[in-house]
């Protein structure tokens, strides 16, 4: 065969496709949707013709759309076609009358396209007494807030993962269904913690002839394994619809029971990790193709074992003098050999990206210059055009590409934060001067600033923070005690300690500044010796709080009038900060904001009580950004973002869930990188902002080795 007809509305799938055959010296031309810009600039595409206007289209197959197929086919002198995903297998039969004489890849029967229907396949599975997840098809919201929580919730029948989302709450799950999300009637099944595990085959009326079994690992990487219990599942499936053709099962391994194996969906097409299974010497299209001559290919004896690392993890793998084995290099030759379609979807997502720009010009009112800097950096990345008016010199903020101007309004945080008429005067000024469309402040003394600095600039946008009076109960430390007191929030017993006198003082004690941030002044005592000289040091009044033994857990979010828009989880474990989703802790913050009517940004430090995770108790507030807040922009949750959008006016819907992954920090991805270890979405964005703003860095490094601390956390 010198010459295919591959038939697809899904460009990814016609790519895998593509490039398998032209590898083997096969030249391809593709009847697709829309422009086909990807599978167009693929070496291997000898033509493209767009011959319908959408998947659906495709799939009905309109006399036009058979016309232009056919005369394609014709015209090109394919000598064989290939449907390769859904709407092209729905119009194969019809193909295959107007175009005898041509080899046609095997497409699964009716019975088995109509599985893409997800509660289609829940039904399937369910009449076969197969294990699934509980699931329902949800018509309106009522029926989904009467279902047991959490939930997945999916579209019926689009694939590649879009449109999912994971409802953990009644909130979440009203955000998701509320007009411009997700399109009813949809899916709703049990959400269970597990790991993912799919296989993928080839098989001739229900027999499999080759079959992969893979599950994602961190960092990309796809294992390949052999488990009995998956192919069996997978024969009982295939054998009921006489299955024929390549094809996908999307199954879990619940955490819960992880001798389990529950069926989840069905897709009956070539899947998204097809080059995979043809790297690690699984490849589908040739016993599909043998079929299609008319032969019956010999089954293999089990599906075959090890790993791929994907594109990213080879090349840091060879990189770094590390092997990344046969199947990742055979999958980074093939994406090698043929630049163009990387080379097209990183121009689509950069033109994306440019058109998300924010291009506005932004005044930040600042008074520690380590928070003003992720704010200006995060901005800047935007496409802002950031001016900082703060209190004192600016040393380390003027050093950033990102800051067109230091204006310096105040001589300390002190005076920044009591906003007198020559402090508000003066950010008027330097909000005239550079021409600022909105104001952002980026700590508590730059917040009340903007209170005060508001009514002085009709027409400017302000980012959403607290009233002045939530802005200083929240951050007083005293009067957020009283605060989680009054409505009935966890916290250890704390005291005020205005004298010496270290009396009533249990041991042992944690001690603190009343009003200082970033970890400044806080120490914990175990002896009467040393607690009782912290007490006589001073500067009173101080605070103290019972020791909870346990470990740190802070629950970071943005909200609007008292309604959580978007919010983290995080601990420490390893040299991480490790983003964890924990309904206990994101309930103390949906109470927290509800009672106190806050808006805004605020990072609450939090303890669980005990070894395990079952108690938590609230250590203390603040009511701005926060030092690790750039960090969840590779997790998808854009804190800024979001707030940008309410200065704007806009209500955003609530996030679906707490976002999952771990950040490395600086200095902790470059060591992973150095040694050739797997770096995480998260730590990826953070080097890049930190790396594409060296100046700020240099400075730090250099007042570091000098023994001289930065300001605030």
């Amino acid at each position: 065969m010198k010459r295919a007809l591959i038939v697809s509305a899904m460009e990814n799938v016609a790519l895998q496709t593509m490039r398998a055959l032209g590898e083997d010296g096969v030249a391809c031309v593709l009847a697709g949707v829309g422009p086909g810009r990807v599978p167009r600039a693929s070496r291997y595409c000898a033509d493209y013709a767009s011959v319908a206007a959408s998947e659906e289209a495709l799939a009905l197959g309109s006399p036009e759309t058979l016309d232009a197929i056919v005369e394609l086919a014709q015209s090109s002198g394919a000598e064989a076609v290939l449907p390769v995903d859904v709407a092209g297998g729905r119009l194969a039969p019809r193909l295959r009358e107007r175009l005898p004489g041509l080899l046609f890849l095997p497409t699964p029967p009716p019975e088995a396209l109509a599985l893409n229907d997800k509660w289609a396949f829940s039904r399937f599975v369910a009449g076969l007494g197969l294990p699934q997840p509980g699931t329902w098809r949800v018509e309106t919201l009522e029926q989904a807030l009467a279902l047991p929580l959490p939930l997945i919730l999916k579209p019926l029948d689009d694939a590649g993962g879009r449109g999912i989302v994971v409802a953990r709450d009644a909130a979440a799950l009203r955000a998701a269904l509320a007009p411009g999300g997700l399109r009813l009637p949809c899916l709703a099944q049990e959400f269970l913690p597990g790991d993912e595990v799919s296989m993928s085959f080839c098989a001739d009326e229900g027999r499999l002839l080759s079959w992969t079994i893979h599950i994602r690992r961190p960092g990309g990487v796809l294992e390949d394994l052999d488990d009995p219990r998956v192919t069996e599942l997978g024969r009982k499936v295939l054998a009921a619809v006489r299955y024929r053709g390549i094809g996908n099962l999307d199954m879990r391994y619940p955490s819960e029971g992880p001798s389990r194996v529950l069926l989840i969906e069905c897709n009956p097409r070539v899947w998204g990790s097809f080059a995979y299974a043809r790297a690690i010497g699984a490849d589908m299209l040739v016993p599909a193709l043998a079929l299609a001559r008319g032969e019956k290919p010999a089954p293999r004896a089990a599906p075959p074992v090890g790993f791929c690392p994907g594109l990213v993890g080879t090349a840091r793998g060879l990189l770094a003098g590390r092997s990344s084995g046969a199947a990742g290099a055979s999958y980074l030759r093939t994406k090698l050999a043929d630049p163009g379609p990387e080379l097209a979807k990183a121009a689509r997502i950069a033109l994306r990206r440019a058109s998300d720009r924010d291009e506005r010009r932004v005044l930040v009112l600042a008074a520690m210059e380590n928070l003003a800097l992720s704010v200006i950096r995060t901005l800047g990345a935007k496409g802002c055009r950031v001016t900082v008016a703060g209190a004192g010199e600016g040393r380390l903020v003027r050093l950033s590409r990102h800051c067109a101007e230091f204006i310096p309004i105040a001589r300390d945080a002190a005076e920044l934060a009591a906003a007198g008429p020559e402090v508000v005067a003066a950010a008027a000024r330097a909000a005239a001067r550079s021409g600022s469309e909105l104001v952002v402040p980026s700590d508590v003394p730059g917040a009340l600033l903007a209170h005060a600095l508001e009514p002085r600039l009709p027409g400017v946008a302000f980012f959403p923070s607290p009233d002045p009076a939530v802005l200083r109960r929240m951050d007083d430390k005293w009067a957020f005690y009283g605060f989680l007191g009054e409505h009935g929030l966890p916290s250890p017993k704390t005291w005020r300690v205005d004298g010496p006198s270290p009396e009533g003082l249990p041991l042992p004690v944690v001690i603190k500044p009343l009003a200082d941030s970033g970890g400044r002044g806080v120490a914990v005592h175990h002896t009467a010796a040393e607690r009782d000289a912290r007490v006589a040091a001073g500067p009173h009044p101080l605070l103290a709080q019972a020791f909870v033994d346990g470990q740190d857990v802070d629950l970071s979010f943005l909200a609007d009038r008292g309604r959580l828009v978007a919010w983290s989880v995080q601990v420490r474990e390893a040299g991480a900060v490790v983003y964890i989703d924990d309904p206990a802790v994101v309930d103390i913050g949906r109470r927290l904001a509800a009672a106190s009517g806050y808006h805004g940004l605020a990072h609450i430090d939090m303890r669980y009580d005990g070894p395990g995770r079952e108690k938590v108790v609230v250590i203390e507030c603040n009511p701005r950004f926060w030092g690790t807040f750039q960090y969840t922009l590779g997790l998808g949750v854009d804190f800024l973002g979001l707030g940008l959008e309410m200065a704007r006016g806009a209500a955003p819907a609530p996030i679906a869930a707490a976002p999952v992954g771990a950040c490395f920090g600086l200095w902790g991805t470059l060591r992973r990188l150095a040694r050739g270890r797997p770096v995480t979405a998260a730590s990826r964005v953070y080097l890049c902002q930190k790396l594409g703003d060296p100046g700020p860095e240099l400075r730090k490094g250099t007042r570091a080795l000098l023994g001289i601390r930065e300001d605030g956390p």
